[in-house]
């Protein structure tokens, strides 16, 4: 379990870091940083719980800057478990390899190498009195809800997008609520389904109900889905953009529902459906498979926290991981700037 650090965290954007940070790289090796290294900046990228590693795309961003910027990247994760986050380490380390050697120079490896550090040891754990770091991600951490799916041989987790209003439960629990997943279709009377989809059941009494986005509102399909026993309903998007649902009239918003509301993307609908239906053919009625639906609160730190060479905190961007290497340039433009304005200082 995560404890929280002694003594007043650092918060804001620019605090000074005046502490050392010494963290296990795996191998037996050391990462050791120094507050008084003004000549790189220094970036954790912070994996989620969820999180199997970073997209093929920002790895090859962050090879590219790290062969001509001054910097150490220190690819870290949320994960519990020490074993899974080595697996993790191995795999990136394999990916950045080819990398390397396909995108930069032979004089450029070397820096690029040393660029990256991979830390077994998970994030929560990390001792205040030999790094600073525990301080922010506390400091910056917040309690989000995750939505898992799994059967014998699957298993996949989400962040789901939940209601905006108090029309519903918006999926903040105090307690896990883990249910059977039922397909309930639209849950709306004149509803068009997709051909390729199985036909739908209104058996969903004490489970949570997978439920097709369209043709009427939110309200009314949890609603239908409360009346029918739902202990929750996840709606499915049109596409992979899930948004905050809402509730307007003529809908009574002021019966507040009783179950949670949550939106996941529409592939991960449809995957859903493929794995409670595998055998769905035109000429033959689908049988399901048993998947269980487990919503339950995560703690979640900051995806990166950086801090400028010379500077203090550099800020927490609300964009995660998406912009990685312009949040990197923002970094180094501005570690050039004040390095320029102590240069200026001291020979005037």
């Amino acid at each position: 379990q995560a404890t929280a650090p002694p003594g007043p965290p650092l918060r804001l954007p620019r605090d000074a870091v005046t502490m050392p940070c010494e963290l296990d790289a795996g191998n037996g090796k050391t990462f050791h940083w120094d507050p008084e290294d003004k000549d790189l900046n220094l970036m954790f990228l912070l994996l989620q719980e969820d999180a199997e590693g970073l997209q093929e795309e920002d790895l090859e961003n962050l090879v590219k800057l790290s062969s001509s910027q001054p910097l150490r990247l220190v690819l870290m994760s949320y994960k519990t478990s020490k074993d899974e986050i080595q697996e993790l380490m191995s795999k990136t380390e394999q990916q950045l390899e080819p990398l390397i050697a396909a995108l930069t120079t032979p004089e450029e490896q070397g820096r690029a190498r040393q660029s990256f550090v991979l830390v077994s040891q998970p994030a929560w754990h990390i001792s205040f009195d030999r790094c600073w770091l525990p301080s922010v991600t506390h400091a910056w951490s917040k309690e989000a809800t995750l939505l898992e799916f799994s059967s014998d041989d699957f298993s996949v987790s989400t962040q789901p997008q939940s209601i905006r209003g108090d029309w519903a439960k918006d999926g903040d629990l105090k307690d896990t609520l883990r249910k059977p997943l039922r397909w309930a279709g639209g849950l709306c009377e004149e509803q068009e389904m997709d051909p390729s989809w199985p036909a739908p059941s209104t058996a969903v009494s004490g489970s949570i109900a997978l439920v097709a986005r369209g043709s009427c509102s939110h309200y009314h399909k949890a609603r239908s889905a409360q009346d029918l026993g739902a202990a929750a309903i996840v709606i499915f998007s049109y596409s992979e953009q899930t948004v905050a649902m809402s509730c307007a009239a003529p809908d009574p918003c002021d019966e507040v529902l009783q179950i949670p509301v949550l939106m996941i993307s529409r592939s991960l609908g449809e995957r859903l459906l493929e794995e409670l239906f595998p055998n769905v053919t035109d000429a033959e009625v689908p049988s399901s498979v048993s998947v269980t639906a487990t919503l339950r609160a995560q703690r979640q730190g900051p995806d990166l926290v950086g801090v400028l060479g010379g500077g203090g905190l550099w800020y927490n961007s609300p964009i995660g991981m998406s912009r990685l290497a312009d949040e990197l340039i923002g970094m180094e433009y501005r570690r050039q700037l004040l390095q320029r304005r102590e240069e200026l200082s001291q020979s005037g």
